[in-house]
């Protein structure tokens, strides 16, 4: 289908893109905002917390796939990215990361992608969950993944 232009949406993006908004000392807009100031906090609110709502799906999602396997996996998430490890917790230090399985990972990954799912193929590249990932994608990539830590 043909896709509209939101000018309200092109603002935001320029927003995200280093346009910076006024903002008074408390950090809220100035009671003189205009018009396009106020659209563009609005929509930069509402991306923000629609990315952070389907990092937090897929993460627990993830989580439950592995626990319901067997597998214990630390997962390391900033709003919409993140990462599998398979060690018990997130790491926090390279050392950490390097003492994850990655042997594990590297069967994870082949298994995802026998299941249609691409992961970016190395175990310290973080997973980007994007405005255009509906809750059907992350559904599918949960069902994935549940298949594919079994499988291990």
């Amino acid at each position: 289908p043909a896709q509209r232009h939101n000018p309200a949406l092109g603002h935001a993006i320029l927003q995200a893109a280093g346009l910076r908004i006024r903002r008074d000392e408390s950090g809220s807009l100035p009671p003189d905002a205009s018009l396009y100031e106020i659209v563009a906090d609005f929509e930069r609110r509402v991306i923000v917390e629609r990315l952070e709502a389907a990092g937090a799906r897929l993460e627990a999602g993830l989580r439950w796939a592995a626990f319901d396997a067997g597998r214990e996996v630390g997962i390391a998430r900033v709003a919409s990215l993140l990462t599998v490890f398979f060690r018990p917790t997130a790491p926090t230090t390279t050392d950490e990361a390097m003492a994850s399985d990655r042997a594990a990972f590297a069967r994870f990954f082949a298994a995802m992608l026998e299941r249609g799912v691409l992961l970016p193929p190395s175990q310290f590249e973080a997973w980007f969950v994007g405005l255009a990932h509906g809750s059907e994608d992350i559904e599918k990539t949960i069902q994935a993944a549940a298949e594919a830590f079994k499988s291990l």
